[in-house]
């Protein structure tokens, strides 16, 4: 009779085991399914950028600044300086304020 209540006990910690780890095995599964859908936004994600910065890209392209052409330039280069104040405190650097005009 004791033996059949240990036996019976065991059965019983053992289904309950098995169901911690059902429970365990099922969010497991859940996480790998949100993981896959976030994986697949960030992937669709990226790519709708890399069009959008291509389309930037083209863009700026069209412009020049200081006669320097931004797109033709590699990443490692720099873009030419802006010229340093002369001893009076003033820029070298052209006034673009008298081409301005408002909307």
């Amino acid at each position: 009779s004791q033996t059949m209540e240990e036996i019976a006990a065991a059965s019983s910690e053992q289904a309950s085991g098995v169901d911690e780890l059902n429970r365990a095995v099922s969010q497991i599964d859940n996480t790998t399914q949100q993981n896959s859908a976030t994986v697949e936004e960030l992937a669709s994600t990226s790519d709708h950028l890399s069009n959008e910065a291509n389309e930037l890209a083209r863009t700026v392209g069209r412009f020049k600044v200081s006669g320097i052409d931004y797109v033709q330039q590699t990443k490692t280069e720099k873009p030419a300086s802006i010229p340093a104040k002369q001893k009076n405190g003033r820029s070298t650097a052209p006034s673009y304020q008298d081409d301005f005009e408002e909307f």
